[in-house]
């Protein structure tokens, strides 16, 4: 009997991947070719021991076009879906895409009387 093997999919955590590789300094070039460790290539590396092939899926305002690519420590997939226009315009808007309250992320919110 010939039995398919599982693939999962991965979603990176955050809003685009280039938010936490240019933080931490790291090239998108090198994120596939070299990095390991942490959370997420520790759970591809755990899928895989349990012949789980993993997708991981990124977003990147860097790309225009759906792009595939290889994490060559460990053999998984990774597909990097573009931002949507729309995205870029409302991405303008917010200081900080990370805070923790509405007032961090776009400052002060100021109410008009007539909605008052």
């Amino acid at each position: 009997m010939n039995q398919l093997q599982p693939i999962i999919a991965l979603l990176h955590w955050g809003d685009l991947i280039e938010d936490f590789l240019d933080t931490i300094g790291v090239s998108f070039e090198a994120f596939c070719n070299e990095m390991t460790g942490g959370w997420m290539f520790g759970y591809i590396s755990a899928l895989k021991l349990a012949s789980v092939r993993t997708v991981l899926f990124c977003v990147s305002a860097r790309v225009a076009e759906p792009m595939r690519y290889t994490h060559k420590p460990t053999g998984a997939t990774i597909r990097v879906l573009p931002t949507p226009k729309i995205y870029h315009a409302a991405r303008r808007q917010i200081l900080n895409p990370y805070a923790w309250n509405l007032n961090e992320a776009i400052g002060e919110i100021r109410v008009s009387a007539a909605f008052s």
